[in-house]
């Protein structure tokens, strides 16, 4: 089947490192060469099943569970959107006022309006205490009894403070009678709560939530609030750090630091938590509106650092997003291979070992993507039986395939007195006496991606195309010559992967 005159068609032959292969033995004494590469000319081709790194798939683990995680807390947050509640003050009453030579007697009777304007959250209230303060100098303070309210409730609540005849400063005494004087005096009225957010089964974390309805005006003929019902400042969550049964406060001064406010905690009956005691905090004498202000930056600080994390968190989850967008839309699909024919001019089998093989093919290939190309670098296609390569792998130019392009390829393989393995020979031997043989063609290469402008990192790409070639009966082929053409049209497998 070999004719040395017939001239050389398709793609010259990559000779990879310069050297002619070793002339065919002709005594049939020669000792058998064997050599851990059996075909040691040539360059072997790069592993067939490169797979990304332990690295690689635990950051792409670790960036899918961020994605459904961020989804799922979006998801949750835009279900459900939890809402402080609204806090207003309805009716504040005075009698019994009596101030004078640092003793005062008052009897104060407040009612307050809760609403919860959660659709999906109920909001339950425990260790209730309401205060009342002239500006910034604490009175007294009550206990309201635990309460919940389901999604959309309204609740009325209902507080009394009474002072007899108890110690107040001599400056805040004068103050309260000289705007008694004027016929109207001012008081402030504050509320603690341990509160925690309900969905169904879930329950959030409790917080202390602080409410402060500030410049509450009575006036002194009828003792009742003026003005009507008046809306309480929004609420806000405040921390405070417990040591050894005390709490412990920082104190704001004039915009500086003035020392640590300890309130001594006791017991709660009812629930078991700890509360200030009221004796602690009347005696500590600290201005109400100071430990808010304080709260207030202590607040600000946590919104802050909340804000950043949430952006930070936002950003990764918009990027999730849009790779996943981008990976949906685009969807790289990798492109498909048919081996459609091979030409044999030559396949000889010599002693004691050599196999001289000479054949064309034509390669095919389709990128089934509608808004990729493709960049085919260093493609190299060879032959191959049992793993071992049996011709000169033979270089493909550079291709770039555009979207649902089909590209052709014709390149000729030949290997001329290549001396295979032993035992390859004997099963190589039976083949041929069978009249079938199993050839692979195998291409292996570089290849980018294009989207637009943007161009990918390089990605290994190995084509296998197995070949059943047949010496005798009936057969497929077509008599070109003195060459046999085989119509094929057979799939080809293709694994591409990240280069290391």
């Amino acid at each position: 089947m070999q004719d040395s005159s017939r001239p050389v068609i398709g793609y010259p032959v990559h000779n990879v490192n310069g050297c002619a292969p070793p002339p065919p033995a002709t005594s049939a004494t020669a000792c058998p060469y064997v050599h851990p590469n059996p075909y040691p000319y040539y360059q072997p081709p790069p592993p067939q099943n490169q797979r990304p790194t332990f690295f690689r798939l635990f950051i792409i683990a670790m960036a899918i569970l961020l994605f459904i995680f961020g989804i799922t807390l979006l998801i949750f947050w835009l279900v459900l959107r939890p809402h402080l509640p609204d806090f207003s003050i309805q009716s504040l009453s005075l009698s019994n006022f009596n101030a004078s030579n640092q003793r005062v007697t008052a009897t104060w009777n407040a009612q307050f309006q809760v609403s919860n304007p959660n659709k999906k959250l109920s909001i339950t209230y425990a260790d209730v205490v309401s205060s009342v303060f002239h500006k910034d100098y604490f009175l007294n303070e009550t206990r309201i009894v635990p309460f919940s309210q389901g999604t959309g409730d309204v609740r009325t609540l209902d507080a009394s403070f009474s002072l007899a005849d108890s110690f107040v400063e001599g400056k805040v005494v004068d103050a309260m009678n000289g705007e008694r004087t004027r016929g109207e005096v001012k008081f402030n009225v504050g509320m603690v709560a341990d509160v925690a957010f309900r969905y169904s089964g879930w329950r959030g974390r409790r917080r202390v939530l602080r409410v402060w309805c500030g410049d509450v005006t009575l006036a002194v003929s009828s003792g009742r609030m003026t003005g009507g019902p008046k809306s309480c400042l929004k609420p806000i969550f405040v921390g405070a750090l417990v040591v050894d049964n005390e709490l412990m406060l920082p104190l704001i001064l004039d915009g500086q630091k003035a020392g640590i406010l300890r309130l001594k905690l006791g017991l709660s009956a009812n629930t078991g938590h700890l509360l200030p005691l009221p004796d602690s905090l009347a005696a500590a004498g600290v201005p109400p509106e100071t430990m808010a202000d304080d709260c207030g930056r202590h607040d600000d600080k946590q919104q802050l650092a909340k804000r950043v994390a949430v952006a930070i968190f936002g950003f990764l989850i918009i990027f999730a997003i849009v790779v996943f967008l981008v990976w949906a839309i685009l969807h790289p699909t990798q492109p498909h291979f048919i081996l459609q024919d091979v030409t044999i001019y030559a396949f000889n089998l010599t002693a004691p070992n050599y196999l001289t093989s000479n054949m064309q093919i034509t390669l095919v290939s389709r990128n089934p993507n509608e808004r990729i190309g493709i960049y085919y670098h260093k493609l190299d296609v060879l032959a191959s039986y049992r793993n071992q390569q049996i011709t000169l792998p033979t270089l493909i130019p550079r291709t770039y395939q555009g979207h649902q392009d089909v590209t052709v390829w014709s390149p000729l393989l030949y290997g001329n007195a290549v001396p295979v393995a032993p035992f390859l020979e004997v099963g190589l031997n039976q083949d041929m006496n069978a009249g079938m043989v199993l050839l692979n063609v195998k291409a292996f290469g570089q290849l980018k991606w294009k989207v637009g402008t943007w161009i990918s990192g390089r990605y290994q790409i190995n084509i296998n195309c197995p070949v059943y070639i047949s010496f005798t009966g009936p057969t497929k082929a077509i008599q070109v010559g003195v060459a046999m053409k085989y119509q094929l049209v057979q799939s080809c497998s293709v694994d591409i992967s990240l280069l290391n």
